[in-house]
Order: C-alpha cells, then sequence, then structure tokens
C-alpha cells in the first residue's frame, strides 16, 4: 500500500463518508464553492461539527484556505446551534486564560502557585527566545546576518513579544483574582476545560479501539460499529456539558 494509500484509509477511518444530520445540515451545495466541489467535503463537515476543530485546524489538515472554508460554513454547511456554541468556545476564549484555568483544575487549587507555574513556564521560554535574540543581533550589529538569519530575527522578537503579553495576561488574571462575578471569559475557559477533558477521553478510547482493530481484520466492522455508536454518545454528552454552564457542579444547591 502506497503512502497516498494509507493516508486515505486514515481518513476514511477517522471520518464518516455520508453526512450526519446530528453535526449539522448541508443547505444548498455551489457548483463555484470550492469545499463542495471537494471529494472529501463529507470529512470537511465532521472536523468542523463533531470534532470542532478550528479553521486553521481544518485548513492544515485538508489543504483549504480559511477564506473558502469560512464563506462554506456560512453559506452552505450550517452546524447545529450546540456544535456551533461548542465551536465558538474553542476558537473564541482566551488561551491565557484557559492555561490558568487547567493549571488550577490539574495542578493546584491555589491560584497563585498555579499562576506562577505558568509564569515560570512563559519566563523559561522567553530565556530561549531571548537568548537567540541576542545572537543573531550581535550578528546584525557586524552586518553579518544572512536573509533566513533576519527573517528568523524579526519572527523572533514577534515570539518574544507574544509571550511578553501573555505574561502580562497572566498578572491581570492574578490582579483581578480569577474569579469575578458575572465573567463571561471565566464561564467559557470553565466549558473550554470541560469538553477538552471529555475530548481527551473520546481519543484515548479512540486509540484503544484502533489497537484492537490492528490486531485482526475480524474486529474492524464491530469496532467502527463501537466508534460510530461512540461518538453520538459523546456528541450528547457534549450538549450536557453545554446546559451544565461554566461551573464545577451544576446541581449544587438544588
Amino acid at each position: 500500500m502506497t503512502e497516498e494509500e494509507k493516508e486515505s484509509a486514515l481518513i476514511t477511518q477517522s471520518y464518516p463518508t455520508v453526512d450526519n444530520n446530528q453535526y449539522g445540515e448541508l443547505l444548498r451545495p455551489s457548483k463555484v464553492c470550492n469545499v463542495c466541489n471537494r471529494e472529501d467535503r463529507v470529512a470537511i463537515h465532521a472536523a468542523r461539527g463533531r470534532d470542532h476543530k478550528t479553521l486553521k485546524e481544518i485548513s492544515e489538515e485538508f489543504g483549504v484556505s480559511r477564506t473558502d472554508l469560512t464563506r462554506h460554513f456560512a453559506n452552505h454547511y450550517l452546524l447545529t446551534s450546540a456544535n456551533q456554541e461548542i465551536i465558538n468556545i474553542v476558537e473564541n476564549t482566551d488561551s491565557v486564560l484557559n492555561d490558568v484555568t487547567t493549571q488550577i483544575f490539574e495542578g493546584s487549587t491555589d491560584l497563585v502557585k498555579s499562576s506562577s507555574a505558568l509564569l515560570r513556564s512563559y519566563a523559561k521560554n522567553l530565556k530561549v527566545v531571548q537568548t537567540r535574540i541576542d545572537v543573531l543581533s550581535a550578528e546584525l550589529e557586524r552586518d553579518m546576518l544572512e536573509l533566513d538569519e533576519l527573517t528568523e530575527f524579526q519572527n523572533l522578537q514577534k515570539i518574544a513579544l507574544d509571550i511578553g503579553k501573555n505574561m502580562q495576561k497572566s498578572l491581570s488574571i492574578v490582579d483581578k483574582k480569577l474569579f469575578p462575578k458575572d465573567s463571561d471569559d471565566l464561564f467559557n475557559s470553565i466549558l473550554h476545560y470541560k469538553l477538552d477533558v471529555l475530548k481527551r477521553f473520546l481519543d484515548t478510547i479512540l486509540v484503544v479501539f484502533s489497537e484492537f482493530e490492528n490486531r485482526s481484520p475480524s474486529y474492524s466492522v464491530m469496532i467502527q460499529e463501537m466508534r460510530n455508536v461512540l461518538r453520538l454518545k459523546f456528541n450528547s454528552l457534549e450538549e450536557e456539558v453545554l446546559e451544565s454552564g461554566g461551573v464545577l457542579n451544576p446541581n449544587k444547591g438544588e
């Protein structure tokens, strides 16, 4: 089997071949839409509606421009409201707040301690970037930088600036004690964490399925059916997570 055939088989295994209305609805296919005219459009729909991948992730995986994807999902394939809500949380929640929230839920319940751990991680990355910037800066002073090194120097400066901004955001979160009342950002961050845990759980199960499927072809049909049912069950669980809201114990006080 060629590498292309292996890749095709992997996509077939990971994605359905027929659209599932549980994830969204094909409104009106367009003859001029680059996504509508693709043979793997169902896989793209599943990546967005079922797996809740960002447009950037789908663009890189399938080689489709983000402009084409944006137009397609706005005009031709409409996600269900629940799946669209999950996508909004995945794409729009502040990444730094997500990092701090994860640190607290999985590392330490102490805000300052968990935030300090995150800041140390940022500082470590910044040190590595700054060391390389200093080397390139010295070469620049002697007018000895090659064109690719000059590009690297400019990119590293942007990375250092982004790390600095993230550190400032982390400090700001600590300053506001992270849990302000009626905070939409916090609400979405907690939902993002819940959905991420659920996704990791599903991924672990699917890996086990794949391991058994590779042991013997006799398992293939049964595991494929189990995989399809499991995804439907997890889709329902995602909707339950959305209904629980951005609180850790939605039944508290009932």
